[in-house]
Order: C-alpha cells, then structure tokens, then sequence
C-alpha cells in the first residue's frame, strides 16, 4: 500500500472530446515520418511526433579532447539545482566521484574519467527528470511506445544496420496498356 506513484505523462488535454492526438496506429499500421507510435491502449495507440518525448529534457554528452575526458549539458538548463550522475560501463566514472550540482546558470560541466574513453557512448549521465540524449524515456510511455519511439525516433550512429538497397526498385505490377478502359 506504499509508496512511489507511477511517472504521470506530461499533462496534456485530458479525456473527452477534442482533438485526436495523432492518428491511430498500431503494430501492423505503424506511423509515418518522424513520429512514433504511443501504444497508449496496450496494441495501439495514436502517432505522436518524436520531439514531443526525446527532445523534452536532455543530457548531451560530449568527449574533451584536450582532457581525455567529457563534458555535459543539460537542455534545457534545470529551473534549481540538479544532481547529475555519470557512470562509465556501469561503474562510477570519474576522479572525485561521479555526481555534479548543475546549477540553472551552469553552461557545462565536465569529469575526467578514470580510464582512458574508448568511445563517448560508454559515458551515460542521468538527472532526475532528464532522459539521456537518445532515449524515449521522458514521456511517461508504456513498453511498447517507449519501444517503438526509439526505433522511429533515435538514430544510434552505429547501431544502424545499412541493409543495401537493391539497385533496381521492385516492379511494381501496372496496369497492363491492353486492359479495357472503364
């Protein structure tokens, strides 16, 4: 009977009429473009565009060169104070522990992180209401929609798996000159 409320999604118009969201979709009729689909009812849910869940709060990561190690920024800058956390493969990253105050004037901090970075990716800094750069996880999203908003909307510059596309497109069957007009 105790304690931690589930996420709420960010309030929004609530139930009754009024617009759509987006337009309905599911598995079997996905969205279109740079939107994803909510899974709000479980199978379906309705189209709602990419910005609306990754771009709400963000932690953006990038390598110092001139350290070796990294720098952050929150986007948008916190309204008070937050603690920000980074982890290295898990593990506390950095010289003099792994969490920051970033404070709403702060432009950027930075660790310097024990082992020498193989690739930025291998950094993950959290704060409390921020996602990292890529995920869909600020929405309050169901699996599902979490699922598919990162597979719509988050470009992984390295997980992408060029299929090649074949040289010639399929023929697609037209209507043979012969046929009789209607």
């Amino acid at each position: 009977s105790c304690c931690l409320a589930p996420p709420s999604p960010p309030s929004g118009p609530g139930p009754g009429p009024g617009p759509l969201p987006g337009p309905p979709c599911s598995v079997s009729n996905p969205c279109t473009g740079d939107a994803f689909c909510n899974f709000d009812f479980g199978d379906g849910g309705f189209c709602e565009a990419c910005s609306d869940c990754t771009s709400a709060k963000r932690i953006t990561i990038y390598s110092d060169a001139s350290s070796g190690g990294f720098c952050f920024v929150l986007d948008p800058p916190p309204h008070e104070t937050a603690t920000v956390t980074c982890l290295h493969r898990g593990e506390p990253c950095c010289h003099g522990g792994n969490m920051w105050q970033y404070k709403p004037t702060t432009q950027m901090k930075c660790g310097s992180p024990k082992v020498t970075l193989t690739s930025i990716e291998d950094i993950v800094c959290t704060a409390e209401g921020y996602g990292s750069t890529n995920t869909c996880d600020t929405c309050g999203l169901p699996a599902a929609g979490a699922s598919d908003c990162n597979s719509a909307c988050v470009h992984h510059h390295h997980h992408h798996h060029h299929h090649p596309s074949p040289s010639s497109p399929s023929p697609s069957p037209s209507p043979s000159p012969s046929s009789p007009p209607l």
